[in-house]
């Protein structure tokens, strides 16, 4: 038995690794710990030398992915393969907490298919990794394994520091009940080894003067990370507007970059000319749409329009979707493409998750305190192994409450797959214990009535995860592992120079503006760069000015990170600052410090709009002349 989880384990690993890397995507997000550990290699320190937000082992781990190889296939294997990992992990702990290897499965299923943003690997990888140890202090409780549980929440709070918290304080629960007769003295040992192990990263921090924070960074940050945002509660909506059954009417998912001679007319009769619903912007011109109409003639049409520059999800050369074949199939069969009215759209779908995700681990510790009354009447208790079951499956839990209330902000598409695992794991529990409860039953009618009503739920469960992102067929997360096409054709694209895979010659917008920045200033130059779009500094090959990555929600505007941040520039040789124009207010009331320092230093040399609706204030040092001009005027210092 043992022997074969094993090896569904890696067959799960390496599913899900397969299924991410075919069809790799970066979010802008991503480049602000990645521009990070692209300026740790030219000998800068988070904290010492740029404000990092807590998350040094995050910016360390890319800095050493892109020590090894500076492209985006060394930083999507180290983060695609954290994925893969927390899903084999997340497999192994919801067989175990399941005794069933298929409901194991199914768990890491949710996790592979809710697509977790792949800035987001700490959180699948320390979570399971945190309750592994954890489980396996409860199974022995030997120092040996608390030493074990310790450095996981140490590595977790290295991750980012409030990941420390809710796994310290998760675990420590469970530490301290178990076992009963010195529980307490174990917790206490169980500190004094966290404190131990974090102890030289504590004391580099008291070296530079970091260890109380400053603002929106340092030790200090992680009272804000755990307080700070406001309280998810969205309101659940049946969206009926389509009936209460409605056919999908989308048979591919394919992605169109328009050209930028395409205004806004032009893109919507082109939209209803191809077939092309529910647009979602991927920026840079490109919209992810759903396609009603896959025929070769279509697809031809669509492809050699001269309004779309480039499209995804199609082979270009044989004009067929880019789809495992049983995709291709059940796309063309109605039945298969029913949706119900509740979880038409992805907001509604993702509204529905949340709730399920909550429901989990509460609906957890309900029933584990509803058997504990019952196990305390009998004399088995410990006999039958419930303890040490609910010592887990409520460690579990209680991790599961304890993200759900702190990370969950904002955008469900983000969030909900921060917090999947703790509800997939105790999911897989939950359900096994609805069988055994079933199975208890005498009356063969009752069983089918209750089984019939937990296969409902289990579906709904999984048909708002596949909706809220409009992903994971089980055709494609099925065959994942065996197309080896896509998975080379990714690794080539990944494996070129960033700048020419993100910005090849004729990109306009905010890629352009990145090309214009690699051409216009030396290796050695540093950017001031008033927005938020850390893609830049990684793609252009440029380190970032002032220790500011960017200028954003007044983040890094305290008193004492302004006065570094000056300090910094006037140390630094940063010819260029570019201003988005609509940030200038936010620039001089937040920032003003930085605002009057570039003011005094540097004049404007040009204003440009790189081909697309945003405008940026091009400023020039005043004492570093102006080698030439690009693009009509923009100043260059190379």
């Amino acid at each position: 038995m043992h022997t074969r989880r094993v090896i569904v384990a890696i067959v799960v690993a390496w599913a899900a690794f397969a299924y991410r890397f075919s069809a790799p995507y970066f979010h802008n997000d991503h480049f602000e710990h990645l521009s990070m550990a692209r300026q740790m290699l030219f000998g800068e320190w988070p904290m010492r030398d740029f404000i990092d937000p807590g998350r040094p082992l995050t910016v360390a781990l890319s800095a050493l992915a892109q020590w090894i190889a500076p492209n985006l296939l060394s930083e999507a294997i180290l983060t695609i393969g954290a994925l893969a990992i927390g899903a084999a992990l997340t497999f192994w702990l919801a067989s175990q907490a399941a005794r069933s290897m298929v409901l194991g499965v199914g768990a890491a299923a949710m996790v592979i298919a809710i697509l977790p943003r792949l800035y987001s690997y700490p959180k699948i990888l320390a979570f399971p990794l945190m309750l592994w140890a954890l489980w396996r202090y409860v199974d022995v409780s030997s120092v040996a394994r608390l030493i074990a549980l310790a450095a996981t929440v140490v590595l977790a709070f290295l991750l980012r520091y409030d990941f420390g918290v809710y796994a310290g304080v998760a675990s420590a629960a469970v530490v301290l009940v178990t076992p009963k007769p010195f529980a307490v003295r174990r917790g206490l040992l169980y500190a004094v080894i966290g404190i131990v192990l974090v102890a030289p990263y504590f004391a580099w921090l008291a070296s530079i003067g970091r260890l109380g924070g400053t603002g929106s960074s340092g030790i200090g940050k992680t009272a804000d990370m755990i307080t700070g945002g406001d309280f998810a509660r969205p309101v659940p909506r049946l969206d009926l507007s389509h009936g209460l059954v409605h056919i999908d009417p989308r048979v591919a998912d394919v992605t169109v970059r328009w050209s930028s001679r395409t205004d806004a007319a032009a893109k919507r009769a082109a939209e209803a000319k191809y077939g092309l619903i529910e647009g979602v912007d991927r920026g840079g011109g490109t919209v992810a749409y759903g396609l009603t109409n896959a025929s070769g003639r279509n697809i031809h049409d669509l492809v050699n329009d001269p309004l779309v520059d480039d499209t995804g999800g199609i082979d270009r050369g044989t004009l067929v979707i880019e789809a495992p074949w049983l995709d291709r199939v059940l796309r063309h069969v109605p039945a298969t493409r029913i949706v119900w009215g509740p979880f038409f759209d992805a907001d509604g779908a993702g509204v529905w998750l949340y709730y399920f995700i909550w429901a989990i681990p509460v609906l957890a510790l309900i029933r584990l305190a509803w058997k504990a009354v019952r196990h305390a009447r009998t004399i088995a208790a410990h006999a039958s192994g419930f303890e040490d079951e609910a010592r887990k499956v409520g460690g579990a839990a209680l991790l599961g409450i304890l993200m759900n209330m702190y990370l969950i902000r904002g955008s469900f598409d983000s969030r909900l797959s921060d917090v999947i695992v703790p509800a997939a794991i105790v999911g897989a529990w939950l359900t096994r214990d609805y069988i055994d409860w079933l199975q208890a039953h005498r009356s063969r009618l009752l069983q089918a009535v209750l089984l019939t009503a937990g296969a409902a739920v289990a579906i709904i469960v999984w048909a708002s995860l596949t909706t809220m992102e409009s992903t994971a067929s089980v055709a494609r997360l099925a065959t994942a592992a065996f197309r080896v096409a896509p998975l080379k054709k990714a690794a080539a694209e990944l494996s070129q120079r960033p700048l020419d895979f993100y910005a090849p010659a004729g990109e306009n917008g905010v890629k352009r503006l990145t090309r214009y920045v690699h051409e216009c200033l030396q290796p050695s130059d540093r950017l001031l760069f008033v927005a938020y779009e850390p893609q830049v500094f990684y793609y252009s090959e440029r380190l970032f000015a002032g220790g500011m990555e960017y200028f954003h929600q007044g983040r890094f505007s305290s008193p004492q990170e302004l006065a570094e941040t000056v300090a910094r520039l006037s140390r630094q040789q940063v010819p260029m600052v570019i201003v988005e124009q609509t940030r200038q207010k936010m620039f001089q009331e937040e920032y003003r410090p930085v605002f009057e320092y570039v003011q005094a230093r540097y004049h404007q040399a040009a204003t440009a709009t790189f081909v697309d609706n945003r405008a940026w204030d091009i400023l020039a040092e005043n004492t570093r002349p102006i080698v030439s001009t690009r693009d009509g005027g923009l100043p260059c210092f190379r």
